[in-house]
């Protein structure tokens, strides 16, 4: 989105699909052959393996959960930058894990998008934590000590959660499409004019 009209920018977008067992199990005989007899796989680096998923990363961050004994095979992928570039990036897992088209997942689920921007203004952070509070009506539920941190943790009924910064500026969490990025961002702003 367009930071010059004070909207927020996509930063991160994590998703999730699954495959079936047998999909799973080939991808996982191919870890371990390369594990085995590869010792550098360039276009992956192993960050970390435990007993149920092991995570591998590129441009992207696969987390690749490996029970085989339930009816599907769970991914997860983050470090995506665009919405836009969600196919590409499950099209790109595939071709790494030689994952045959008729097996590609037909479903992706957004998990979460991680967004940020500013309101273009300082904000305090204190007025802002009792006006929302105080308003019974409010779709927000602000939580903020200024002793220990250094954002407003504001979360929306319905849309996810926004971090509101003194300085203006601010991260919002949790959202699961653009509708629903647009939607906390307004509505944040429409309060913070009024403070």
């Amino acid at each position: 989105m367009d930071s010059e009209r004070n909207t927020p920018n996509i930063s991160n977008v994590k998703i999730r699909f699954h495959l079936s067992p047998k999909v799973g199990k080939h991808i996982t005989e191919n870890i371990k052959y390369w594990q085995k007899h590869c010792k550098k796989r360039p276009q992956y680096f192993l960050c970390t393996k435990f007993a149920n998923y092991i995570i591998f990363q590129n441009n992207l961050v696969y987390t690749i959960f490996t029970n085989l004994e339930s009816t599907y095979f769970k991914i997860n992928i983050t470090g995506i930058r665009d919405l836009k570039k969600i196919s590409g990036a499950v099209r790109s897992f595939c071709e790494h894990f030689g994952v045959l088209k008729e097996h590609r997942p037909t479903t992706v689920i957004i998990d979460s998008i991680f967004a940020s921007g500013t309101f273009k203004r300082c904000i305090n952070l204190r007025k802002l934590k009792r006006s929302i509070n105080s308003n019974l009506k409010s779709d927000f539920r602000v939580k903020f000590n200024c002793e220990t941190a250094a954002a407003a943790y504001c979360r929306h009924r319905f849309y996810g959660s926004i971090g509101v910064f003194g300085n203006g500026k601010y991260i919002i969490l949790g959202v699961k499409c653009k509708i629903q990025l647009i939607n906390l961002f307004q509505a944040m702003n429409a309060l913070i004019r009024k403070l």
